[in-house]
């Protein structure tokens, strides 16, 4: 026990003297988390929270530090507040698709992947790759393709939505809706 206090001691110095480092400040999450109580860990997290307010900058690299170190929440919380106060809906698409998946929230999941596309159309096979590593379960092809089909009785000539759907039916080998698909959008 007291080689935990004096490492935990250690930390605090640690982040005393480089208070912007924020590998410093999650990796003192992941050892309060190990062997500290839960209320220790959650006003850590407050307090990191807190600071990168201060300093936005940070706040993307320290939120894929967290969700690699398994504070998937306090990750996802970040890039949202970032997203929020950039005033770009798109931004943070790929990294909030992969914390809705692992969370099992596919609608959420298939509406990121969904932006993803939608701002990445000079990658759109490389996304579809992605996509078939992420969409896997009839469930969350119905999702999917639900979400798309949404999208475009809001944007009908949106024509990524139309190939988007078309590779869906392709997925889950419904030919005919792909042909029929393809054929009303030229």
């Amino acid at each position: 026990l007291e080689d935990i206090d004096g490492l935990e001691n250690w930390f605090k110095k640690l982040i005393k003297t480089e208070p912007t480092n924020t590998t410093y400040k999650v990796d003192y999450l992941v050892f309060i988390k190990k062997y500290k109580k839960p209320k220790e860990v959650e006003k850590a997290i407050a307090k990191l929270i807190d600071f990168l307010k201060s300093k936005p900058e940070l706040s993307e690299f320290t939120a894929q530090l967290l969700q690699k170190n398994g504070f998937i929440t306090e990750a996802k919380q970040i890039f949202l507040k970032n997203r929020q106060m950039l005033g770009d809906e798109y931004i943070y698409a790929l990294e909030l698709m992969q914390i809705y998946k692992s969370e099992h929230q596919t609608a959420l999941m298939c509406q990121e992947a969904l932006k993803l596309f939608l701002i990445n159309q000079q990658d759109k096979d490389y996304l579809k790759g992605i996509f078939q590593d992420y969409i896997q379960t009839d469930e969350d092809f119905e999702t999917f393709e639900k979400i798309i089909l949404e999208n475009i009785e809001q944007n009908p000539t949106q024509s990524a939505l139309n190939e988007l759907l078309i590779w869906i039916y392709t997925q889950k080998k419904m030919f005919f809706q792909a042909t029929i698909q393809a054929k009303a959008f030229d």
